[in-house]
């Protein structure tokens, strides 16, 4: 998992996710200083290969028991540990966390005609992966069976979020 070597503080994160119009009392952000990740790698390889994982353990499609809220806990947590196994294996401790958030919000724009509260991955990356560009954040869909999409969140979905931890 290539990830910056300048990483974003909560700070940062919480101004610019209230920028977008994010409740701040939604924000709980799970850590104080976060790598950001390649969103290429976040959104590629990485999803494939958890895709790969969840199909293998029959836990591809969305079921009464295993539901958006899980695949996107998985994502993040496997996120982490990719992270954690990146950060060591180079020997640079670049941050505790990725900026890889569970994202709970009302959709209106959910290509498969769901309304209502749905959990996403959420990425921050700087614009531009310059170093100190701006935040910017990627929005995906963690279920593998389900249609395979970046989101292009509206202000009414940043401004219907529920949680980002």
């Amino acid at each position: 998992m290539d990830a910056q070597v300048n990483p974003a503080q909560a700070t940062e994160i919480t101004q610019a996710l209230q920028a977008l119009f994010v409740p701040a009392l939604s924000i709980k952000l799970p850590s104080l200083a976060f790598a950001i990740p390649d969103a290429n790698y976040m959104t590629g390889a990485f999803y494939q290969w958890l895709a790969g994982n969840l199909g293998s353990q029959g836990l591809s499609t969305w079921s009464a028991d295993w539901e958006c809220a899980d695949f996107a806990r998985h994502f993040a947590d496997q996120s982490q540990i990719a992270h954690k196994v990146a950060q060591r294996a180079s020997g640079m401790f670049i941050a505790p966390a990725t900026a890889v958030f569970q994202f709970w919000t009302t959709m209106d724009t959910n290509p498969n005609g769901v309304t209502g509260q749905h959990a996403l991955i959420l990425i921050a990356q700087r614009f531009g992966n310059a170093p100190d560009g701006a935040l910017t954040f990627t929005a995906i869909e963690p279920q593998p069976d389900a249609t395979y999409r970046i989101y292009s969140l509206s202000p009414a979905e940043f401004a219907a979020c529920t949680l980002v931890t």
